[in-house]
């Protein structure tokens, strides 16, 4: 070949190739604008003046879904001043931006899956501007099914990590409760029903509670937790006919008879005889009899015998191991023979023994098994092996909200069914049967409320309100109380988890102790101005390097979160002024 040819056929192929790039460089352009086209529009109304100062997430692992509990207007200026959202989708589908989502928001307050705390700290959090019990607007459906499109594709999160408030949420021990419990929000509800999912995009979610189901939480709303995890109910498939031999008919059914025939006799060997099944009864252990359950403060008392299946008999000071207690163990109080202590006094079902006085300082009380739920509150629904199909489980919570009536205190009603943990709001009015009125955050003795008293919740109010801070005064407490007064004040605060590490009592000169290092000393010493943190965690000293944020995360910005200062001060952490935070502070946050 010449080499005029040769520079023919290589200006021939660059040629070519420029061509190729410039068709690459064509469809990247294309392609780059279908994806702004396809990015999800949002609009800066409600933009939160509290961007700047909160942290980028270290990571992200889920989406939260809310809903706001009031109207656009109401719900969209609490969330700009508190920064308590990522999104806002309204009802005709616009989607206003509140925190940047790369940042914290606060959105999910004490809550908790599978173990992990805290949530904010892992989440995107969207307000649904609407209520509880209504479904989205097929415009905010759209909205947000794009929504959650984008935000699922950007951090790689499935579907079944798109969580509702509800699921997450949970409630420390109080005065109806006295355990850490499901049900302190309903907020959301119906998105974890499967066919406003489907129209969300959302092909499927958890079948089972993780934290309720290995013990760290109990269910305070078995209804609402059936809806939570209800399922599709699929058709029963056909069973197809049986075909008839070729060639042959099928012989026609037999008349029926009542009188019933003989039947032939099986050949079936007969079984082996079994070992005897295990005791059941309210007395006995079981799948829902904890020693709890039957025995309740006195699980763990001497006079408390425990007989097991194998006729082993022991008391309950001494087992240690109460994870290890086999079904069918029947529990007898009062039934050991130990003439020489003296007979246990009738626990109050809602009062926690405490150490006497006078008596020497006992061990430590042994904490309540993890996984014993308190009498009064419900077993778990989400069985795996028994799931509620959506139907039967939107007709149940619809007939118990219709059995209890309405946002009026009776006998089946309490300030906690109707309000949450907006209970003690002071945006939430009771007003009593003669005409008086109080706010939540007024009212310290809850047990007092007459029936017969409305409450009205304010709007938005299903959002995170800072929980208040108790004093042992506030349930009745006095100086030197013991015995069922001290019990009834410890169990009205904190619950069965009076005397767990994650009850904090802390004194007016800034002294504190946990519930498990409650002994008779320490009792003597509360008082009515104790406060009492149930559900928290503390850490620290701050230091230079040891900054809040090491010790509990973003969250030490949150105004759940309280410094303990030096000399009994306590200071929120979103007032607290990071660079003035003296020596010896301690940080309590909620667990």
């Amino acid at each position: 070949m010449t080499a005029a040819g040769t520079r023919t056929l290589a200006a021939r192929a660059c040629g070519a190739m420029a061509r190729r790039v410039l068709r690459a460089a064509v469809l990247v352009l294309i392609a780059s604008a279908c994806a702004l086209q396809a990015a999800v529009s949002v609009l800066d109304t409600y933009y939160s003046p509290k961007n700047k100062e909160r942290p980028v997430r270290s990571s992200t692992r889920f989406i939260i879904l809310h809903t706001t509990e009031g109207t656009l207007r109401g719900s969209g200026a609490k969330l700009q001043k508190n920064g308590e959202a990522h999104y806002m989708v309204d009802t005709a589908g616009r989607i206003y931006r509140i925190i940047d989502r790369k940042r914290v928001a606060y959105h999910c307050g004490r809550s908790m899956w599978n173990g992990l705390s805290s949530l904010d700290n892992y989440s995107v959090g969207i307000e649904v501007v609407g209520f509880h019990d209504k479904d989205p607007t097929a415009a905010q459906c759209t909205a947000l099914k794009n929504l959650l499109d984008e935000l699922k594709k950007a951090y790689k999160i499935p579907d079944n990590k798109v969580l509702t408030h509800s699921m997450v949420a949970y409630g420390a021990p109080n005065q109806w409760h006295k355990r850490s419990h499901r049900g302190r929000k309903r907020c959301a509800m119906r998105m974890a029903l499967p066919s406003v999912r489907r129209k969300l995009g959302l092909a499927s979610k958890p079948a089972i509670d993780p934290d309720v189901k290995a013990g760290r939480l109990v269910v305070a709303d078995k209804e609402l937790q059936q809806l939570l995890y209800s399922v599709e109910k699929k058709a029963a498939p056909k069973t197809p006919a049986p075909k008839p031999a070729s060639g042959k008919k099928t012989p026609a059914a037999p008349p029926p008879s009542s009188t019933k025939k003989p039947q032939p006799a099986t050949t079936t060997p007969a079984k082996p005889p079994s070992a005897k099944p295990p005791a059941t009864g309210p007395g006995v252990v079981g799948p829902k009899h904890s020693p709890w359950d039957i025995a309740k403060t006195a699980y763990n008392a001497s006079t408390t015998l425990y007989e097991f299946p194998d006729g082993t008999k022991k008391t309950g000071a001494e087992i240690t191991n109460w994870k290890a207690i086999p079904a069918g163990t029947k529990v007898t109080v009062g039934g050991a023979e130990t003439p020489s202590a003296p007979p246990a006094p009738p626990a109050a079902e809602t009062a926690p023994a405490a150490p006497s006085a006078t008596a020497a300082a006992p061990a430590p009380a042994q904490p309540v098994p993890a996984v014993s739920p308190v009498a009064g509150e419900r077993e778990p629904a989400s069985d795996p092996d028994a799931p509620v199909s959506e139907e039967e489980a939107t007709a149940r919570y619809a007939a118990k909200e219709a059995e209890l009536g309405s946002l009026v205190i009776g006998p089946k009603r309490s300030a906690w069914d109707i309000a949450r943990d907006a209970y003690n709001a002071p945006t939430t009015i009771y007003e009593f049967p003669s005409g008086i009125k109080k706010t939540g955050a007024e009212i310290t003795n809850w047990r007092a409320i007459p029936a017969g008293t409305r409450v009205t919740v304010g709007e938005a109010d299903d959002g995170n309100e800072p929980e208040p801070v108790s004093t042992l005064g506030d349930a009745g407490f006095s100086k030197g109380a013991f015995g069922e007064v001290a019990n009834a004040a410890l169990a009205a605060l904190a619950g069965a988890e009076w005397n767990s590490a994650r009850t904090i009592y802390v004194q007016p000169d800034g002294t504190y102790f946990r519930g498990d290092e409650l002994d008779a000393a320490k009792l003597g010493a509360l008082s009515p101005e104790t406060k009492v943190f149930s559900g928290y965690k503390v850490g620290g000293p701050v230091t230079a390097t040891n900054p809040a944020f090491n010790i509990c995360g973003p969250s030490w910005r949150d105004e759940g979160t309280h410094f303990l200062l030096p000399g009994g001060e306590i200071v929120t952490g979103d007032k607290i002024d990071a660079t003035k935070i003296p020596p010896r502070t301690m940080v309590l946050y909620k667990d």
